[in-house]
């Protein structure tokens, strides 16, 4: 049988795991994105994907962490530690636009990306 409250410190502690996973994904982009241009390979295609997949993961983020707090608040009602389910709506609208701005990077990054390409072919 579970210890009394073994159900209240889980929820927590995934919402906090989700969140540290979340932040750790985002700085291995970001660690692979600075390796290449410390190397000079700052014109690469693994540089549009760095970009695409963090724009992916900002545009995501704010609702995966909506859905994941009200969930562990009804859960924190249903258990009674909370008299009230009052869940909360909100996204962070910020963090979205800098998502969809990342992912509308990629694509002058690409047209940079080519006009290099085509440059290099010129003599």
């Amino acid at each position: 049988m579970p210890a009394l409250g073994a159900g209240r410190a889980s929820g927590g502690a995934l919402l906090f795991a989700l969140g540290v996973s979340f932040y750790a994904v985002l700085i291995g982009i970001l660690h692979r994105m600075v390796n290449r241009f410390a190397n000079g390979r700052i014109f690469v295609s693994e540089t549009l994907q760095g970009v695409w997949w963090m724009g992916i993961f900002l545009v995501v983020w704010p609702f995966v962490d909506t859905i994941t707090t009200i969930a562990v608040t009804y859960a924190l009602y249903q258990l009674g530690d909370i008299k009230f389910f009052l869940p909360s709506y909100g996204v962070d609208v910020g963090t979205v636009a800098g998502g969809v701005f990342l992912m509308a990077l990629k694509f002058v990054i690409e047209q940079a990306i080519l006009l290099q390409s085509e440059n290099d072919l010129t003599i």
